[in-house]
């Protein structure tokens, strides 16, 4: 994603495309669940399909290695750092 800069400084990542979202949870198992039954019911409700793929996630610098991976697992997509 690209960061948006201005003479305040840098704001939020912009989206490159219309269907693009932003997601933001706390880092547990729990809250991942939730988001990934969501977007299983996204996916019924609307017919469109979450390509996990093309899906990236990325998580506080803070976030132990084990709660990340434990994360990904859960919502099926790519860790970056």
């Amino acid at each position: 994603m690209e960061r948006a800069t201005s003479k305040k400084g840098a704001g939020p990542a912009r989206p490159f495309f219309g269907n693009d979202s932003l997601l933001f949870l706390g880092a547990n198992a729990s809250e991942a669940r939730v988001v990934k039954n969501i977007l299983q019911i996204y996916e019924t409700v609307s017919g469109q399909k979450i390509n996990n793929e093309k899906s990236t996630m990325v998580c506080n610098c803070n976030t132990p290695e084990y709660k990340a991976l434990e994360i990904q697992g859960i919502l099926g997509v790519q860790l970056v750092e």
